[in-house]
C-alpha cells in the first residue's frame, strides 16, 4: 500500500510515481508570493534614475521594483512630482451604494417607535 517507488504516500498510493509531478504541481504553483510593498525611498530612486538616463529597466533594476510597479505610480509622479510618491492611495472602504443620512435618521426613528421584540425561535 504505497510503500515502495510505485506510489506515493500522500495520495494514498492511489496515483502511480510517474504522476506525482502533475498531480502536486496545481498545488504547489497556487502558493501566491508575498511581495513587500515599495518604499517611498525606493519609488523615488526609481523616478530619479529614470529622469536621469531614460532607461525604464535599468532604473527598476538599481532601485529594486518592477516594470508593473514603475508603470503603476507614473502617473501619480507625472501629476504630482516627488510628494506624490510619498504614500498609497487610501485602503479605506468605499460605500458607493450607501443610503442617504437622512433616510437613515429615518429609518432608526421609526425603529425606535416600533420596537418588536426579536424572536429567535417559534414554539
Amino acid at each position: 500500500m504505497g510503500y515502495g517507488n510505485d506510489s506515493i504516500s500522500h495520495c494514498n498510493g492511489q496515483i502511480p510515481f510517474a504522476f506525482y509531478d502533475r498531480c502536486c504541481y496545481d498545488r504547489i504553483m497556487t502558493k501566491r508570493i508575498h511581495f513587500p510593498l515599495t518604499t517611498a525611498q525606493q519609488r523615488q530612486l526609481v523616478f530619479e534614475t529614470w529622469e536621469a538616463t531614460g532607461d525604464v529597466m535599468l532604473a527598476c533594476r538599481t532601485a529594486h521594483v518592477s516594470r508593473r510597479t514603475f508603470y503603476y505610480w507614473k502617473p501619480r509622479f507625472i501629476t504630482g512630482g516627488y510628494a506624490a510618491l510619498v504614500s498609497f492611495a487610501s485602503a479605506a472602504p468605499k460605500h458607493p451604494a450607501r443610503t442617504d443620512a437622512a433616510i437613515e435618521g429615518q429609518i432608526v426613528a421609526l425603529r425606535t417607535v416600533n420596537r418588536r421584540p426579536i424572536v429567535l425561535y417559534d414554539r
